[in-house]
């Protein structure tokens, strides 16, 4: 195999392992990934432009972004200075309040796309036309949700 094609091939699995890793290691990332999973089915009952889905999209890479930024700094931060220091107490600070900045913009522009009436209306008809198959998708979004926020282990 050509040896710079090996190389990106190396760089794309070490960043595939390095979220998978995170993804079994930190509850928070897999708060975000379910709660990305909510609005992507929540999603169906909407009429987003090509703008608002970059728009989402570009959120949920942004939050993903985040908490693995935050992950790579609390591991560094571990391993350099393993007993209590202000400063790595400060740094480790820091990078969860980046997460937090990103996932409270990402929530509210989430709340100004999801709060428009037609989309509030499409669910409401739904729920009063399905109640079983609402109800039901809810139970199942919430079970599978919590299995894996707090079921997930890291193998």
């Amino acid at each position: 195999m050509n040896r710079p094609l090996a190389s990106l091939g190396r760089s794309f699995r070490c960043a595939f392992r390095g979220i998978i890793r995170c993804m079994g290691s930190e509850r928070n990332f897999r708060i975000h990934l379910t709660a990305a999973v909510g609005v992507l089915l929540l999603s169906v009952f909407y009429d987003f432009s090509a703008v608002q889905w970059a728009v989402i999209f570009l959120l949920f890479a942004l939050v993903i972004s985040a908490e693995l930024m935050n992950t790579a700094v609390e591991r560094v931060v571990d391993l350099l200075s393993p007993g209590y220091h202000k400063q790595a107490g400060l740094a480790k600070d820091m990078a969860a309040g980046a997460v937090l900045v990103t996932a409270a913009a990402a929530a509210i522009i989430g709340l100004l796309f999801f709060l428009n009436p037609a989309g509030l209306r499409n669910i409401g008809e739904f729920m009063r036309a399905k109640p079983l198959a609402f109800w039901l998708c809810v139970l199942a979004y919430a079970v599978f949700g919590l299995g894996f926020v707090w079921g997930y282990k890291d193998r």
